[in-house]
């Protein structure tokens, strides 16, 4: 199909191409419903934001709190480095989802990873988000 049209409680919540509806969701709703994201609760000066991962890009926005769509795919980790640890793994054959915590903290955050030489439970990593994140203001996140 060239279009597809999300609908949320009998609504239109979003319409466009597969790559524009995962891409660059409406709200954290649609995002999630699409596949898995994770929505991030971040201060940003308009174009950077700071977030328990680091700093993470995305589209402009105005300044103030944000929440941020980090699909699990924009992830890179980097084995021994970081303040950051895989606390679960989970193995899928062609690729694992490991969830990272920073040392510091319960948050975690889903990544997707290659099943070859993935980090395993307890392993300390980097983490770096690779391109710019989907920006939601507050009002359109997750609970919209």
């Amino acid at each position: 199909s060239d279009r597809l049209f999300v609908l949320r409680g009998g609504r239109i919540a979003q319409s466009g191409t597969p790559a524009e509806l995962y891409e660059a969701p409406a709200s954290g709703w649609v995002a999630t419903f699409l596949g898995a994201g994770n929505i991030v609760t971040a201060t940003t000066d308009g174009t950077v934001a700071q977030t328990p991962w680091g700093a993470v890009t995305h589209q402009r926005t105005p300044p103030g709190a944000i929440e941020l769509l980090i699909r699990p795919e924009q992830v890179e980790l980097r084995l021994g480095q970081g303040g950051f640890r895989v606390r679960q793994r989970h193995y899928y054959g062609h690729d694992c989802l490991v969830m990272v915590s920073p040392d510091a903290s319960d948050d975690s955050l889903a990544v997707r990873v290659d099943s070859v030489d993935s980090p395993l439970v307890g392993d300390p990593v980097s983490v770096h988000v690779v391109g710019p994140a989907h920006a939601f203001t507050r009002a359109d996140g997750v609970s919209s």
